[in-house]
């Protein structure tokens, strides 16, 4: 089956549905959080990547510093099952940094993510993205190096950034306002469990950046032998 991969300006209201369905079915890969989709805090979590997906599909129509840009692969019925958000520093147009990308469940092992990842590289002297540490071999094989850590994910680079890191993203705190209802209701549902279910996923967390931040000291140790 062919697919098609093409780097885009502006979306119609359908691909900007399809778009916020995947980024929201799909939060546990491409946000910070280490959470399952049977997690209670699994909506909040969901729409905070809807959010935050949505801003940036927003911004594809800027002219200023926070533009972003979309690649997104469709299949012969041009449904969306793909996409690659990326904005650009601003002192360097050409050193990039991933803003999230996901590939539909169904259309994964087929080569969607290489194409659009190739198409970014053909257009980029460098890429910068986060992932969680169980997917770093799999950047390894599209060229990507390890760069730091933060929290949760590991930083990797692809090219020679030459910019400034003048890079604009989402404010975090701007989306956890927007959405703090859902975790209002989840604290009403669960009621005098929250305390616990919250200690959990807090503890979840915190385990997760102890994992990061050892996998990547074992890495670069490695990388030094």
């Amino acid at each position: 089956m062919s697919y098609s991969f093409k780097k885009i300006e502006s979306i119609t209201e359908k691909q900007k549905r399809d778009i916020l369905t995947l980024a929201r079915s799909n939060a546990e890969f491409i946000g910070v959080y280490v959470v399952n989709s049977d997690s209670p805090f699994y909506p909040y979590i969901s729409a905070l990547e809807h959010a935050r997906t949505r801003y940036y599909l927003e911004w594809l129509e800027s002219t200023g510093v926070e533009k972003t840009h979309l690649i997104i692969a469709e299949n012969v019925e041009q449904e969306i099952i793909g996409y690659l958000l990326y904005n650009c520093d601003a002192s360097h147009t050409k050193d990039v940094s991933i803003c999230s990308t996901v590939v539909a469940e169904q259309y994964r092992n087929k080569k969607v993510l290489t194409e659009m990842l190739e198409l970014l590289k053909s257009e980029s002297d460098s890429i910068v993205l986060t992932c969680f540490k169980d997917k770093v071999e799999l950047y390894k094989k599209f060229g990507f190096k390890l760069l730091s850590h933060s929290e949760t994910q590991i930083a990797m680079i692809f090219g020679n950034y030459s910019g400034k890191g003048e890079i604009y993203g989402v404010d975090d705190e701007v989306i956890k306002r927007e959405v703090r209802y859902i975790k209002d209701d989840i604290k009403k549902k669960l009621g005098l469990s929250f305390n616990h279910h919250d200690e959990i996923f807090r503890s979840k967390q915190m385990n997760e950046c102890n994992k990061a931040e050892k996998y990547f000291s074992n890495q670069r140790k490695k990388g030094r032998r």
